[in-house]
């Protein structure tokens, strides 16, 4: 990890950055489109998965707190190879595996605070789960601990957290619109939906702290 990460973070905090829901959400789905032949395939493999292990509960939780993680940072990783010009392949989105202990901590923690949150009052539940967004790619790109991830992705999207609630519900009903069509459509929305997070991440983390 660098370690002149939450410095950099304090700088963007103090310089203050803002953005467009609309702009993140075209961006979005423009990297989607360079990166679909490498996301779709890998997409349907993960709700095969799915749909296979769905009726067995103790298998679904297996899926949910130790594949879903790593799938998720199969997108990002993906989208991040189409963002510097080259073509991500099946093989670059596997690669959120290789990650797996810090990925599933990271996951875990996050899930964990914000059911608190919702448990004990409904707001702060919401506030952590926005709070926390960028908290995985911090440890996927910046190689920060879960510690760290979860502190700087707080003090980030913590001014600016109207805004960020607003692209993560926008992306969230991307990613679920799918399931209009019999579920099946949610292999192509889900991967949209992470892309414009991504994006949202590189334009205001990424280019910042290189």
């Amino acid at each position: 990890m660098d370690e002149n990460l939450e410095w950099k973070i304090d700088r963007i905090i103090e310089k203050g950055y803002s953005f467009s829901i609309k702009d993140y959400v075209g961006r979005g789905f423009a990297l989607y489109k360079s990166s679909a032949n490498a996301m779709i395939p890998f997409s349907l493999l993960y709700f095969l998965v799915v749909m296979l292990t769905s009726r067995i509960m103790a298998l679904s939780i297996v899926v949910n707190v130790f594949i879903s993680p790593c799938v998720i940072a199969g997108f990002y990783l993906a989208a991040n190879k189409a963002m510097q010009g080259a073509v991500p392949m099946f093989s670059d989105c596997l690669d959120g595996f290789k990650m797996f202990v810090e990925i599933v901590v990271i996951n875990l923690v996050v899930n964990i605070l914000a059911s608190l949150g919702l448990i004990c009052l409904v707001l702060p539940g919401i506030y952590l789960y926005v709070a926390y967004t960028f908290a995985s790619m911090f440890v996927i790109f910046l190689k920060a601990d879960y510690r760290t991830a979860l502190r700087l992705s707080r003090k980030l999207i913590h001014c600016n957290w109207w805004t960020m609630f607003g692209l993560l519900a926008v992306a969230l009903l991307i990613g679920i619109s799918g399931a209009l069509l019999f579920g099946i459509g949610m292999i192509f929305t889900l991967p949209i939906m992470h892309c414009i997070l991504y994006i949202a991440f590189e334009d205001i983390v990424g280019r910042a702290v290189k």
